[in-house]
């Protein structure tokens, strides 16, 4: 466009039309099949969980998955879905930031677990006290030793 002079928006409306056609008789290849490539999206089919990230994990205990640091549970109303512990499944996350397990060609949407905190019992204060240090008794063997060799006897 700048090599046409061109300056506005509205001349570069009007030019870009001709642009188009130049750059497909320049580039375009003829395709190897004549039929589309494009396949119309089945009925029930989404184009969010296509379109998506996708990763691998194992489903752990309480049918929870662990993602990107949170648990996650099953967010199905009044039934849940039975996928057994240790169970591979492929966790999707739309575009739009929602999550789904995907498990035997269904998705399963999911919501972020919320953890019970358990509920503190007030700590009993430990009485300070010294701790005594052990004495052996009288007829500890320790006290009975006696050296008899004589280098042990002299001082050096």
């Amino acid at each position: 466009m700048r090599l046409r002079g061109i300056q506005t928006l509205e001349e570069a409306n009007q030019v870009l039309p001709e642009l188009v056609k130049e750059h497909n008789e320049k580039f375009a290849v003829a395709p190897l099949e004549p039929e589309s490539a494009f396949v119309p999206l089945e009925p029930g089919q989404s184009l969010d969980l296509i379109l998506c990230f996708r990763d691998h994990r194992m489903v752990g205990p309480g049918e929870t998955i662990s993602y990107q640091g949170k648990t996650y549970i099953f967010d199905v109303p009044n039934s849940r879905p039975t996928i057994p512990a240790k169970t591979p499944v492929e966790v999707r996350k739309t575009l739009d930031g929602r999550l789904f397990v995907w498990y035997k060609g269904k998705p399963y949407p999911l919501k972020e677990a919320t953890r019970n905190k358990a509920a503190k019992t007030p700590e009993k204060k430990k009485e300070s006290s010294e701790k005594k240090s052990y004495k052996p008794g009288p007829d500890h063997p320790w006290r009975k030793y006696r050296p008899t060799n004589s280098k042990e006897l002299k001082p050096a």
